[in-house]
């Protein structure tokens, strides 16, 4: 029986624009981040695999940043929200040879209104 602890990092941007005749126009930016950090119990099962269980805390974060302009006025609003809820995850780990380690694994959480899943993929070192 081992331990195993995981932080993961993603972020996204995205951005749209439009306008309607008679010279009104808007432009909506969103920028999202989220990061989880989890541990919990690995299990060898042979010399070549590994499984393991996750639990830890996921934190989620938007920012919004709008822009509206027509005939007669300019207006701009900017919001952030920040979130943290449970995250849960679990996977295999391979050792095709000594001390390196090939980890397929799925990660999940529930932060605020929003469910995120994941596939996460990755090659380290093992000590």
């Amino acid at each position: 029986l081992g331990l195993m602890a995981s932080f993961s990092w993603q972020s996204g941007k995205r951005g749209e624009s439009g306008g309607i005749p008679g010279g009104m126009s808007w432009r909506d930016d969103v920028k999202a981040t989220y990061w989880s950090l989890m541990a919990g119990p690995a299990v060898r099962v042979n010399e070549l695999v590994s499984l393991y269980a996750l639990a830890g805390a996921g934190t989620g974060r938007a920012e919004v940043k709008e822009r509206i302009s027509m005939p007669g006025y300019n207006g701009r609003f900017t919001g952030s929200e920040r979130r943290t809820g449970f995250a849960w995850g679990a996977g295999v780990q391979f050792n095709p040879v000594e001390n390196v380690v090939i980890d397929l694994g799925y990660e999940g959480s529930k932060v605020g209104a929003a469910k995120l899943n994941g596939v996460n993929v990755g090659v380290g070192y093992r000590f």
